[in-house]
């Protein structure tokens, strides 16, 4: 009978130790054991260009014509770029006869008279 109890004890040990070291397993993830079989993730790349700002998609396919301020013609459309210095400034514009029809040029119209000037002042 003693013998039977020595055995029983040394079994019911066993069991409670190999119970611990399961449950010291079982915490552990599944992932820090696999690791060597797993395929690792790909960080994704990331984008060299950065996304273009309102200002950059209207100018790429313009044409600009540069002077006093530029001129961006984006198919019918015209936008002016006007640098700061130049708001709140009063400019003159001039228009002139560039060319005149043979009936016109016999009436007295001469190329190179203006024929209408504006005050124009550019605000913010």
């Amino acid at each position: 009978m003693r013998m039977y109890v020595k055995v029983m004890a040394a079994v019911i040990a066993c069991i409670l130790l190999s119970g611990e070291a399961l449950s010291a397993f079982a915490t552990t993830p599944a992932t820090e054991n696999l690791s060597w079989f797993k395929k690792k993730k790909k960080k994704p790349e990331e984008k060299e260009e950065k996304s273009k700002s309102d200002y950059e998609k209207l100018v790429e396919d313009s044409k600009t014509t540069k002077g006093m301020f530029a001129v961006h013609q984006k198919k019918n459309d015209y936008y002016f770029e006007i640098p700061t210095s130049l708001l709140g400034r009063d400019l003159l514009v001039v228009n002139k006869l560039q060319r005149v029809p043979a009936e016109l040029n016999d009436a007295g119209v001469n190329r190179g008279v203006n024929y209408e000037n504006q005050m124009v002042c550019m605000e913010w």
